[in-house]
């Protein structure tokens, strides 16, 4: 939506996605049961807003919203029977992100663009575990855009995420917790890199100037 000359508003929705996962559950020595579980991966919905200042300058803002807390409990079933055998206790709640950034553009080639951004991680302490030891995180970005003519462009772009420091605490009142208790401290660290050819088959037209006009 184009509400003003230079405002711009977005919206995006990605569904759910279902999958279908089967493994082996290991019961005992030698004793292997095939076993399958649905699960359903959160859709998306986000909201942006571009406004254009000048010529040259250009901010923008976004939030998003991730429904995780769909996946709740994942129930793991007997691939032979169908019947529930054990599961997999998430117990999520629902992320979200915010966004601001600026893009400047130095000339009819060559864009500059920066921005920050805040995501509150689904998984609390309470909920987290070993294998995905996830915490809020704060993000860095910067990034630039060459157009070397008409139909090619090239873009490049690098994220620094800061993530907090982040305790495992498997107790009771975990849902991972089975019988021995674990407490732990991880502190990942998260770089991207990101390099994009873009190539327009179509011919983009260019405005047509207007007539000089000269008066004797």
């Amino acid at each position: 939506m184009t509400p003003f000359e230079g405002t711009e508003i977005g919206l995006g929705f990605r569904s759910s996605i279902r999958h279908q996962l089967e493994g082996n559950l290991i019961l005992g020595p030698g004793t292997i049961l095939p076993v399958k579980a649905n699960v359903n991966l959160p859709e998306v919905v986000s909201v942006g807003i571009s406004q254009r200042l000048s010529p040259q300058w250009k901010v923008m803002a976004g939030v998003e919203w991730t429904n995780w807390s769909r996946l709740n409990v994942v129930p793991v079933t007997s691939a032979a029977t169908g019947l529930a055998v054990t599961a997999l206790p998430f117990s999520y709640r629902d992320g979200w992100f915010a966004s601001v950034g600026a893009e400047y553009q130095v000339n009819e080639q060559l864009a500059l663009r920066a921005g920050l951004g805040y995501e509150w991680s689904p998984i609390t302490d309470r909920t987290r575990d070993v294998r995905i030891p996830d915490n809020d995180r704060f993000w860095a970005s910067i990034g630039a855009t060459y157009q070397w003519n008409d139909q090619l462009s090239f873009d490049i772009g690098y994220t620094h995420i800061f993530v907090k420091d982040t305790d495992i605490r498997l107790v009771p009142g975990n849902p991972q917790f089975s019988a021995l208790p674990f407490v732990a401290e991880s502190k990942p660290t998260v770089d991207i890199v990101s390099v994009a050819l873009k190539y327009r088959w179509d011919k983009p037209e260019r405005p047509i100037p207007a007539p000089v006009v000269r008066k004797y």
